[in-house]
């Protein structure tokens, strides 16, 4: 519809995405606290710190999927934690909101909604207003439309804020009837997909997103988890002190707000219910959703305890300190949150930031491909190399596959007979580690690479229309100007 290069939209998509998910958060800050300086605050550390920054695994600690968890005891409860094994595998979680957000996916579109839902969840019981329940209603249909995923998430927050909602004497039986009609209309809208099970049957995977889904229904990957292993895994995190420290922060304040506040107090259920999600299997529950998923929305509820703690240090500040001296002080506050910011460290200043992102192409292709698209008429050129980039030359241009051009064309013969006027071969001077999932050309991929490096000397021994179009430390593109293959063609046809 846009005309836009498919490369361009992929930059212009996330970017969408996180200017809609910090909006999203500022305004859900803003209406809970009356602050905007709590909620610019909170939304800065929330972007550098529990987002962009390895130092966010301090609370996304270690993840490791084991069938020998260490029990520990804490005043009588039991918890299960990693055990000390120097042969287990152990992964990280934290860079996982960066990379997906950045990426765009419809699972994090779902995420970024989910304070949004949970604000008029408690809008409409704090004090019921039609348009206030609409909105709810819309914000979980959207949910359902992104990412059904993101629903589950909502359960447990949404279940305890309901739960307390009773407590307060809030939920009247004629609005418990309306706020279930409005999440039937909103499920029934935002799962379409559902029609198709009649016909299809169950999916045969649901995922991280949902793997308790794959237990409850038998799917193929719950057999095949149970077929492959024989015994009972879990996927633990690690705890630590700060996570005790966050759980009494967080009650504590509820604690004292409980009474005074329905509206305020509500809100911190938000984080209490998440973090049940992500530990559940450290609390011996299934997994609803795996660590993976979970880490976003943990960091997400965690802005609400983080502002009600700046807003504590604000009025503190407002009472403390008069006139225009308190206006200074917040400045200087201010200026030194967005200091701090700057000089945390970055994931994508790590080095497995690169890592990832490379992970089944280098990052220097797109670039090459959006410079052939810009600068070549569409469908008079034809790109060499692996099936990642056919999504980028669909509809624009055409591709071979690497190993089907080494072992079709003759690298010696007169002319190339690819019917474009132009050639682009992309060669990976360092081959690539990607193996692939299924592939089994991926399975040499190095070999295959060699032999391409080979055809292009052999080819630039016996033509000269052969030129380096764009190189980089891990890559080089070649340029054939293909033409006179294309005028023998029209040749041939005239005299036909």
């Amino acid at each position: 519809l846009t005309n836009i290069d498919t490369i361009v939209l992929f930059n212009i998509y996330p970017l969408l995405l996180i200017t809609f998910l910090l909006f999203g958060v500022y305004f859900v800050l803003k209406r809970t606290t009356l602050s905007w300086f709590a909620a610019l605050s909170t939304l800065l550390i929330y972007g550098a710190l529990l987002i962009g920054s390895p130092l966010n695994t301090l609370i996304a600690t270690e993840i490791a999927t084991t069938d020998h968890p260490t029990i520990i005891e804490f005043f009588g409860l039991r918890f299960y934690d990693i055990p000390h094994d120097p042969y287990l595998f152990r992964e990280e979680v934290g860079m996982h909101p960066y990379i997906r957000y950045f990426s765009g996916m419809a699972y994090e579109f779902s995420s970024a909604l989910f304070l949004i839902n949970l604000y008029y969840l408690i809008r409409a019981l704090h004090r019921y207003r039609l348009r206030y329940l609409i909105n709810y209603s819309l914000s979980l249909m959207l949910v359902f439309i992104f990412h059904g995923g993101g629903a589950i998430v909502l359960i447990v927050p949404s279940l305890l804020i309901f739960l307390h909602a009773l407590l307060s004497l809030r939920l009247t039986p004629k609005l418990l009837l309306k706020g279930i009609s409005a999440i039937v209309i909103a499920a029934i809208l935002g799962n379409g997909w559902l029609l198709s099970i009649p016909k299809y049957g169950i999916p045969q995977d649901f995922g991280v997103a949902a793997p308790f889904l794959d237990r409850l229904f038998g799917t193929k990957q719950a057999m095949k988890e149970v077929a492959s292993s024989g015994t009972e895994f879990v996927v633990i995190s690690q705890l630590s002190p700060l996570h005790l420290y966050l759980l009494v922060t967080i009650s504590t304040l509820f604690l004292l707000l409980r009474f005074r506040s329905f509206f305020a107090s509500s809100f911190l259920l938000i984080p209490i219910g998440v973090g049940f999600l992500y530990f559940s299997q450290n609390l011996g529950f299934p997994a609803l959703v795996h660590p993976y998923r979970a880490v976003e929305y943990l960091m997400l509820s965690l802005t609400i305890p983080l502002a009600y703690l700046i807003l504590i240090g604000e009025k503190i500040v407002r009472i403390v300190i008069r006139g225009l001296f308190r206006w200074i002080a917040i400045a200087i506050i201010w200026v030194e949150l967005v200091g701090i910011a700057l000089f945390l460290p970055k994931y994508y200043e790590t080095e497995k930031f690169h890592t990832y992102i490379n992970y089944t192409q280098y990052s220097d292709i797109p670039f090459f491909l959006y410079k052939i698209v810009k600068g070549f008429r569409p469908f008079t050129w034809t790109v060499v190399s692996y099936v990642q980039e056919y999504s980028k030359v669909l509809g624009k241009g055409y591709m071979i596959n690497v190993n089907e051009f080494i072992t079709k064309y003759d690298p010696r013969a007169p002319y190339l007979p690819i019917p474009t006027p132009w050639i682009f071969i992309f060669v990976e001077d360092i081959p690539h580690q990607y193996r692939g999932s299924s592939d089994w050309f991926y399975r040499w991929r190095a070999d295959i690479q060699t032999r391409l490096k080979e055809w292009i000397a052999l080819y630039g021994a016996e033509h000269t229309n052969i030129e380096v179009f764009g190189k980089t430390g891990l890559l080089t593109v070649y340029k054939i100007d293909n033409r006179e293959y294309l005028k023998r063609l029209e040749e041939r046809d005239a005299h036909r």
